[in-house]
């Protein structure tokens, strides 16, 4: 490896985002970026399924979700395996904000 940029593309991103514009272009952005390892996910329950199969690095999601939400996805996901979480949503209420980083996100 040349570099550390070349260390974290060997890494796993999982993307869970219900619009699939959004997450086709999340992933497109990865991918053309060097990422190998991208998977993603529209669903809570597609989450679980993928994430368990994949373990991935980090994981960035959405809170609005059409089975559930990001943030009570995030300790289910961490239980499996405790990665980096970042959220990627329009929700920017300031208690969203909270409940993002109290329930354990990385970023917001």
């Amino acid at each position: 490896m040349d570099s550390n940029l070349d260390l974290l593309k060997m890494r796993k991103v999982f993307i869970v985002e219900d619009e699939p514009v959004l997450r086709d272009t999340l992933s497109g952005i990865f991918r053309d970026s060097g990422f190998k390892s991208v998977f993603v996910a529209g669903s809570v329950a597609e989450a679980l399924r993928v994430y368990g199969e994949n373990l991935p690095d980090i994981a960035l999601l959405d809170v609005n979700l059409p089975d559930g939400d990001g943030f009570s996805l995030m300790p289910q996901l961490k239980s499996i395996k405790d990665v980096p979480v970042i959220f990627l949503t329009a929700r920017d209420d300031p208690d969203d904000i909270v409940a993002g980083f109290e329930g354990g996100g990385d970023d917001y």
